[in-house]
């Protein structure tokens, strides 16, 4: 077999890449340390998609509630604006509405994440710019 058919042949044999199955920003819970908990998130208006983030929890369930308002186009799992995120699972991908004003938008996590000693964590929010 030539160099060429041989190419070919590899080139038909490789897997094509599979899709994420949670695209976009991803945010770890831990209950033993304290991970980066905020995200910025973009509205993009032209013909690119917004940002959309989810969250991974590596060991317990986690609940998410955003504190004041919902920057998101799904709505929430739960009422008033929380997030389920499963044990040693991903919660569902949450995109940025269009219509959601700048800034930053808190959260709470429950059971709260454990903050390394003498650092307390910063207030997780999710911040939305244009």
């Amino acid at each position: 077999m030539s160099k060429s058919k041989k190419k070919t042949a590899r080139k038909k044999t490789k897997k094509k890449k599979s899709l994420k199955a949670n695209p976009g920003i991803r945010i770890k819970i831990r209950k033993s340390v304290a991970d980066e908990d905020n995200a910025h998130l973009k509205r993009r208006k032209s013909k690119h998609a917004p940002d959309s983030v989810y969250w991974r929890s590596a060991d317990v369930e986690y609940t998410v509630t955003f504190t004041r308002a919902w920057p998101f186009q799904r709505p929430p799992d739960i009422e008033p604006r929380t997030i389920k995120v499963p044990a040693k699972g991903d919660s569902k991908t949450f995109t940025v509405d269009d219509d959601a004003p700048n800034g930053q938008y808190a959260y709470n996590i429950s059971p709260p994440p454990a903050s390394k000693p003498g650092q307390p964590l910063p207030g997780p929010d999710v911040s939305v710019d244009p």
